[in-house]
Formats: C-alpha cells, structure tokens, sequence
C-alpha cells in the first residue's frame, strides 16, 4: 500500500484502486460542512488506532510516512495527542509554507483540517460532525479536543502535506 499504511479510504466522489478503498458520499450540504460527515464515515470504516486526514485538494509528501513513524518512535504519543502536519505548496518553483493551525492563531491553538493525524480515541470522543456546521469547523473542533485536554504537536520540517489545489491559489 502507498507509504505503508494499513488501511487508506477515499470518501467522496472518486473511484476505487490499488491500495485504497473508496465510499461513495453524496454531498448533503454542497459546502465544506460534508467534509465532517466524510471523515465521521471514513473513521467508521476503519480499525487503525491512528487516522490520518487529508483534505481532497492535498497530498502526503514522499517521505511523509518514514517521518511519522520516526516521530512516534522518538516522541511517547499519547491517547491526547494530535499531530498536525506542516503544510507548503509549490508556486513557480517556490516551496511556501502555509498555516496549518500553528499556535497563536485566531489567538489560540488548533489544527487546520487540511490534514491532521488523530488518535482514533479523539475522534470517537468528538466525531468530526459534533462540531458547529460552520465554515470554520476546523477551528471549532480543536477547541473542543482542546477543552477536553487534547494536546497539538506542531511539526515544521517533517510529516508534509502538500496543498494541490489545482483551481488557483490555497487558502493561507
């Protein structure tokens, strides 16, 4: 399978193939609100004790898994613990960073729902469609895991994701 992982499931509105699972979504919102009830539904459909979420218009780097695993392996990760990826995008041969959700935001922590990896205790305590149906449901919901004693570990050089958003340019 692709970098390594056990399960790898695709909601939504795409196809089936070598080394990943498709469910079929139909969209109820027509907004990035159904993006909470895909990830409610992908999280139902798997077993793994940690889940990666990718938003659709972005991807692991090559070394993204060989990174995670030398995280958890040097860093003792908890059942309140979430990582939240560092996140670039490539425009005109320029890597860029991105916000993902660093402290300090809005003047307080949270992960970006471009991408995160999750205990899958955290998201059976605070499923993804718990939180305000609101454009900012990323936002939200980290402040709910917040709250309920969740801790972020922040990465800067390692455990990419990379923001293809082939419709102009992402959201900073």
């Amino acid at each position: 399978m692709a970098q390594g992982f056990d399960e790898c499931i695709v909601v939504g509105d795409f196809h089936s193939g070598m080394g990943w699972r498709h469910l079929p979504f139909r969209p109820l919102t027509g907004t990035t609100i159904d993006a909470l009830f895909k990830r409610d539904v992908g999280t139902v459909a798997t077993s793994s004790a940690w889940l990666c979420y990718l938003c659709d218009d972005h991807r692991l780097s090559p070394d993204f898994s060989r990174d995670l695993l030398a995280l958890m392996g040097e860093t003792p990760l908890g059942a309140k613990d979430v990582i939240v990826p560092a996140r670039f995008c490539q425009h005109n041969g320029e890597h860029i960073g991105l916000n993902m959700g660093w402290p300090g935001y809005l003047g307080h922590a949270y992960c970006g729902g471009h991408g995160g990896i999750f205990p899958r205790a955290a998201i059976q305590e605070v499923p993804w469609s718990l939180a305000p149906w609101h454009p900012n449901w990323d936002y939200f919901h980290s402040r709910i895991l917040l709250e309920r004693g969740y801790q972020f570990h922040y990465q800067s050089g390692t455990c990419l994701i990379e923001d293809v958003d082939p419709q102009g340019e992402p959201w900073l």
